[in-house]
């Protein structure tokens, strides 16, 4: 029999909890992916409805598919989870104050740190080049608006 406390009831666990709040956070970023125009929140709308779809699948998921198991070293470990939701807040919120740019390399940079558990002068060009990527595939190279931010340093970086 497993031992059950009020937090680990079958129908409550870190995986179903998880997804929920991030199926919360993902249809907020939706809404808030939609207030901005459309030239300049497409990449922001793909990203939130990414969050929201995924979330809600992996909700699903959990239902249909019982747990593998309750013991075992990790298994239900929430840290990486939580520290790609941060992550990723932390990437939207920068969006709007120091533009594309920056905060997708910030962004790379910080999962590429936090997930290596260590830094690398690699790492810092591989977010550059992510970014860099990006930035020209979607901005340059397809036209799609830059979205609005408080600093507009992506402005300064469009050389086409």
């Amino acid at each position: 029999m497993e031992n059950e406390t009020s937090a680990g009831s079958p129908l409550v666990t870190r995986d179903r909890l998880f997804s929920a709040i991030m199926l919360i956070a993902g249809v907020f970023l939706v809404g808030e992916a939609f207030s901005y125009s459309y030239n300049s929140s497409i990449f922001l709308r793909v990203m939130a409805v990414s969050l929201a779809l995924g979330a809600a699948v992996r909700l699903l998921l959990s239902f249909l598919r019982p747990s593998s198991s309750a013991s075992g070293a990790g298994a239900d470990s929430v840290a990486p989870a939580a520290t790609v939701l941060i992550l990723l807040l932390g990437y939207v919120a920068l969006i709007g104050v120091v533009g594309f740019f920056l905060s997708t390399a910030i962004f790379c940079l910080a999962a590429l740190v936090g997930f290596g558990r260590r830094f690398s002068l690699s790492y810092v060009l591989i977010s550059l080049g992510i970014a860099a990527f990006i930035f020209a595939l979607f901005f340059a190279a397809l036209g799609v608006a830059l979205p609005d931010s408080t600093l507009d340093l992506d402005r300064h970086l469009m050389i086409f």
